[in-house]
């Protein structure tokens, strides 16, 4: 197999190499720097981003009400939130592997970049209206201080009853009142993949889905028993090549985001 790629073709091949089992479902990621960027939300990264989690959600919301209008629930907000560049507890896959090639090359042209494939069980993958999702989601609405209160290391009843989890059920049951004061706290500190509605136009041009990380959730590098993770380098400055060569793929800045801007941007491009 090889450890890089020079054009799209290669690429697809690659891609094809080693496809999913019919039981798996593969996500895919690309990293313009490869040295610098890592499988870690901006939101967890430092203690400084964690304590700022809650306030700038709310701050968003806010700001822009009446674009969360049609979001049914937190995780969905924030997955808005990620598409437009709001630090968060989630980082952005797809399940279209170009998409992700296009942002592996899209910028720093001296830089290495990468496409990272996640594979999951099926079974695994949760979608937008899971249980689990919400109360991960929810987690960055607590303060820090109060998520870091939260003990795994109690039984599920004893953990269901102390106050930081309490708090947590309160947001949870505004997307969920039926939900029943019952939290795994296995699953507090999980990685999710999940696959989220397509409610907003950037989510559904990237074939969107994300990676949820629960409270101290760390993904390794090279992934853990749910989540199988397999790299491809891009050549040494062969980016520019193959931004013209998925642009005739249709995949491009106008078609990945959607937007009226980027469109004008994208058009504005060509001779």
């Amino acid at each position: 197999m090889t450890d890089e790629i020079k054009s799209v073709d290669e690429f697809v091949r690659w891609v094809f190499e080693t496809p999913p089992t019919p039981g798996e479902v593969a996500f895919f990621r690309g990293h313009s720097n490869a040295d610098k960027y890592k499988l870690q939300p901006f939101a967890l990264r430092t203690k400084s981003a964690r304590v700022a989690e809650p306030r700038k959600f709310r701050d968003l919301m806010i700001a822009s009400p009446h674009d969360f209008r049609e979001d049914k629930s937190t995780f969905e907000r924030l997955s808005r939130m990620q598409h437009y560049s709001l630090p968060t507890r989630m980082l952005d896959t797809s399940t279209n592997p170009l998409i992700a090639l296009w942002f592996a090359c899209r910028s720093g042209a001296e830089k290495v970049g990468e496409v990272i494939r996640l594979t999951v069980v099926r079974d695994k993958v949760k979608y937008y209206d899971s249980d689990t999702v919400a109360c991960l989601a929810n987690l960055a609405l607590l303060d820090d201080e109060v998520r870091q209160q939260i003990n795994t290391d109690l039984d599920r009843d004893a953990f269901n009853k102390t106050i930081p989890v309490i708090k947590l059920l309160h947001f949870i049951k505004e997307d969920k009142p039926y939900f029943r004061d019952v939290i795994d706290p296995a699953d507090i500190d999980r990685v999710l993949c999940v696959l989220g509605r397509h409610s907003h136009e950037r989510v559904a041009a990237q074939s969107g889905a994300f990676l949820l990380f629960g409270r101290g959730a760390i993904l390794p590098e090279n992934g853990d028993a749910d989540i199988a993770i397999r790299r491809i380098k891009i050549a040494d400055g062969h980016k520019d090549k193959i931004i013209k060569q998925l642009d005739t793929l249709a995949i491009n800045e106008g078609t990945a985001f959607c937007d009226i801007d980027r469109r004008a941007k994208y058009i504005a491009s060509l001779n």
